[in-house]
């Protein structure tokens, strides 16, 4: 077996919106042919003593990454506004959400310095996984009024921003307060199939009467809670007083949920009360995800091996491992055919045998799917592409080659997408509407590049490439926009789509944001002007889907959005770009982009030219070439050969695939390109292979 060709995978533990991070969070994935060990945390409670570190956690080249995370619940304290003297004292929590390591939490500062504030009984402390500590904060003032200082504490956590993790402790004016208990509510694992009830007890803390205006779960989060029993709002609620909410919890994803429950209310917004838990049930992972058995020679044997991972809390019963009957090509031995049952954290190698024959494609192509059924719920089938290319041909290999005339018309389109909670829908959105615009411009005979940068995206085939990968016309930087970070991150991450721009391309700019900028459209015009090699010397026009309406609700724009966008309008005004307005995502209809998408393709509209007939090569001995060996290529942009393939006449050419004819069957001097290869080829280089 060639274990060299794996490649060690680090997976990060994925960081959830909200105010506070869910307590459970899923374990590293190992990636190795030999078999991965795995630490055990303990249970829940107080935790004071040195922990395992961890460790590598590695067999052969199968790691699980360390890594230990802080937490602290409630992520705030609110006081209310005592006469000097007396005091009030609440409790936090501070716990080690990681999976893998010791948190160690070495200092712990109030800032400003503080005499009003004790941290009681601190000293410094060591976590294993899934341990906390709790301390006492107790406030006695100097004096009255509001104000806000942080107790800072000082930690190892693996995420860098929160090493010196700040908990907010606000003293708020008299009035309502609301806290929850318990904050998380955490349901744990649940069965798959089953469900489970908890409640959590709202309080007002306060010395004032609140009205409570609203108790819903936070929307376009998990779908498997849902409030079964809660006061019916509005009503006021007492000084002291309390009520409850009951949370069912359904789950369905095989994984971790996280929603909020968001009680409204008069005194000071909203009260947001993280709800979470798990189901057990089977979970399938598969490394490597797709098998390249590269080039095979005729006849030649190659094996390739991939590996199924249990990762959830129940076994994973797989029913059948078997090839694709829709493959194209069948010479494929699969060592396993199941049913395999695999306990948790646990995996089996499945071992590929395939024999090539000339028939095999001349160029890397997927030609058959391995096919994984298994009663996980988030991959029930699992499919296993096979990519192979034959051996070259050295006879005749290539004697000829031909560039296309230069193509007009082009166009750089930069597309940022808010990455923040409040966009799912308009990510998903995003994801739909781009291949009908790429099909839009492409009718207009349009050369085109896309640059996406957002966190979460996957666009799907024919503008990006399968698994929602990069392509010719595609280029997807993975990075987090933020709710007003857009204009920043485009200039932030140049260099990694610098070279996917033409010097010659018209450049046009897409912002889809619910939000507004924190950096002004001078700032973003004085900064562009700086990056060269293209750059953008020829200027740009800016588009905005943006908080915007014609009559907007002040400092808002509309309903739905969390800003009005002012800098990405005043940009597109100035620019001659397209307004769209996001707001229609934001309230649950499907957003007409249209008008948008269609004026940026009038906008580049060109003629564009390409020689669509080629006089057939002599071979070297001056022989003619026999047509039969006659095949075209043409190069992509990762550098291999795609082949065209031939039909018998232009009566025959496909309507939207590549293709191309000899002028005369019987006596062929020339190969003409269909046209729809015709349109889509400019600006590559065509080639003739013959011999083979």
């Amino acid at each position: 077996m060639n274990q060299a060709l794996w490649r060690r995978v680090r997976v990060s533990i994925a960081q959830i919106r909200g105010d506070v991070a869910p307590i459970a969070l899923f374990a590293a994935l190992c990636l190795s042919l030999a078999a991965c060990s795995s630490d055990t945390a303990g249970g829940d409670g107080a935790g004071t003593g040195a922990g395992s570190s961890g460790g590598a956690g590695c067999q052969g080249v199968f790691c699980l990454e360390d890594n230990q995370n802080i937490q602290v619940t409630p992520a705030k304290l609110a006081y209310a506004d005592l006469a000097a003297g007396t005091e009030q004292t609440q409790e936090i929590a501070v716990i080690n959400v990681g999976d893998r390591g010791t948190l160690k939490i070495t200092a712990a500062t109030f800032e400003p310095a503080t005499t009003e504030f004790t941290l009681i009984d601190y000293k410094p402390v060591e976590l294993p996984p899934g341990k906390h500590v709790k301390w006492k904060i107790r406030y006695k003032p100097l004096k009255t009024g509001a104000r806000t200082i942080h107790l800072n504490l000082t930690n190892n956590s693996t995420d860098k921003f929160k090493r010196a993790l700040r908990v907010p402790l606000q003293v708020k004016a008299a009035a309502g307060v609301l806290n929850a208990t318990p904050d998380p509510l955490d349901f744990g694992p649940v069965a798959s199939n089953q469900s489970a009830k908890k409640s959590t007890k709202i309080f007002n803390t306060g010395d004032k009467v609140l009205t409570v205006t609203s108790i819903d779960l936070a929307a376009n989060e998990s779908p498997d809670f849902k409030i079964t029993k809660a006061p019916k709002a509005p009503f006021e609620l007492k000084a002291s007083a309390s009520f409850e909410v009951e949370v069912e919890f359904s789950p369905s994803n095989g994984g971790i949920d996280t929603s909020h429950i968001v009680v409204g209310h008069t005194g000071g917004g909203q009260l947001k009360v993280t709800v979470t838990g798990s189901e057990i049930g089977p979970l399938i992972a598969i490394v490597p995800p797709e098998l390249n058995f590269g080039q095979v020679a005729d006849a030649a044997k190659v094996q390739r091996s991939f590996k199924i991972f249990s990762k959830g809390q129940a076994d994973l019963h797989i029913s059948k491992i078997e090839l694709d009957p829709t493959s194209t090509y069948k010479k494929l031995f699969i060592n396993e055919s199941g049913p395999i049952t695999l306990k948790p954290n646990t995996s089996q190698i499945v071992d590929v045998t395939l024999t090539g024959d000339k028939s095999l494609p001349k160029a890397s192509a997927q030609v058959a799917t391995i096919l994984i059924h298994s009663d996980a719920p988030n991959a029930a089938l699992t499919k296993v592409p096979v990519r192979v290319e034959a051996e070259p041909c050295v006879a005749g290999k290539s004697a000829f080659s031909v560039e296309a005339s230069a193509a007009k018309g082009q166009v750089d389109i930069i597309l940022a997408i808010d990455s923040s909670g409040s966009m799912k829908e308009e990510k998903k959105a995003v994801s739909s509407n781009l291949n009908a615009f790429a099909k839009l411009i492409t009718s207009k005979n349009i050369d085109h590049h896309v640059v996406l940068i957002g966190k979460g995206m996957c666009v799907p085939p024919p503008l990006a490439s399968a698994g929602c990968g990069n392509s010719k016309s595609f280029k997807h930087i993975n990075v987090s926009v933020g709710s007003n970070d857009g204009l920043q991150k485009i200039v932030q991450t140049y260099s990694q789509w610098q070279g996917f721009l033409r010097a010659g391309a018209q450049k046009h700019f897409i912002m889809i944001t619910d939000d507004n900028s924190k950096k002004d459209a001078n700032w973003f015009t004085t900064e562009l002007a700086k990056l060269k090699n293209p750059g953008f010397p020829g200027g740009f026009t800016f588009h905005s889907i943006v908080g915007w309406a014609p009559s907007p609700v002040p400092f808002i724009g509309c309903i739905g959005a969390a800003g009005h966008g002012t800098v990405y309008i005043e940009l597109s005004k100035k620019t001659g770009g397209e307004l769209a307005s996001i707001c229609a995502t934001q309230l649950g209809v499907p957003p007409d982009w249209s008008k948008l998408f269609a004026a940026i393709g009038n906008n580049v509209v060109s003629t564009v030219k390409v020689v669509c007939q080629y006089a057939l090569p002599a071979q070297k001995d001056g022989k003619a070439v026999d047509p039969a060996t006659v095949s075209l290529t043409f190069k992509k942009s990762d550098g291999t050969d795609s082949t065209v393939n031939r039909v018998q006449g232009v009566g025959q050419c496909p309507s939207s695939s590549h293709g191309w004819y000899f002028d005369n069957n019987a006596k062929p001097t020339a190969a003409v390109l269909c046209p729809a290869s015709c349109s889509q080829l400019k600006g590559n280089k065509l080639s003739f292979h013959f011999g083979c």
